[in-house]
């Protein structure tokens, strides 16, 4: 599936699902160059984490965890160079507010941003997924790869389950409810899926970044600079 960045929706899945800050969770860090960033809640339910909520996780009935886990790409595999990684990571850190920033970029560098961008069809994942619609960071498979623990029952797979479990459980919260109440559900009802594996690697993956962009650019610098 090679769908022409501009083709795609401009909107980044709001729950993206990476790690917070906190260390708790499994949502994307509250970057505030995102273009899609909420204040945070003031106000509310507060979790295990003292982190306020606006929106509690809701019921895991009708929960089936994802059976599709597909590996990562290696790590390092010399297909951008840093400028171009830059050039990317400039693109796809923009694309919520411009839907075609990434045209030139997967025009002039097509081996970079195959690698950096990979479709969800693919048998192998990159840094970042493109479902057609979405475009999400790769973390789960990031956490695979540095944990050399790449297989459906492993480290990153654990991690995309309870990603998926948190989601479920607050997929009635929108907007600055659902970071932290994703935070609760993985401390929480989620548990089961196990994620302290992955914790001791997040900052490895970028989640622990000062801005969105650079969160990006050390994904793919991770996967695909030498």
């Amino acid at each position: 599936m090679n769908q022409h960045p501009s083709k795609r929706s401009s909107a980044r899945r709001a729950a993206a699902f990476g790690v917070l800050l906190s260390g708790c969770s499994v949502g994307l860090p509250e970057f505030p160059d995102r273009a899609d960033a909420s204040p945070s809640p003031d106000a509310g339910v507060v979790s295990d984490g003292a982190t306020p909520l606006t929106c509690a996780p809701g019921s895991l009935s009708g929960f089936v965890p994802p059976a599709n886990w597909k590996e990562p790409n290696p790590l390092h595999r010399n297909m951008c160079t840093d400028a171009q990684a830059v050039a990317v990571a400039e693109c796809l850190s923009a694309f919520d507010l411009n839907p075609t920033a990434c045209s030139t970029v997967s025009a002039s560098a097509p081996t970079c941003y195959g690698c950096a961008v990979t479709s969800s069809l693919a048998p192998t994942l990159g840094a970042f997924i493109d479902d057609g619609s979405f475009i999400d960071a790769n973390v789960p498979g990031c956490v695979a790869a540095l944990a050399n623990d790449v297989g459906p029952a492993g480290c990153g797979a654990r991690l995309r389950a309870n990603q998926a479990c948190a989601g479920f459980a607050c997929q009635a919260c929108d907007g600055a409810g659902f970071g932290p109440c994703s935070e609760a559900a993985s401390a929480g009802p989620c548990v089961q899926y196990d994620i302290s594996c992955a914790k001791p690697l997040l900052a490895q993956c970028g989640t622990t970044e000062p801005s969105y962009k650079e969160f990006v650019l050390k994904l793919v610098r991770l996967f695909c600079v030498p």
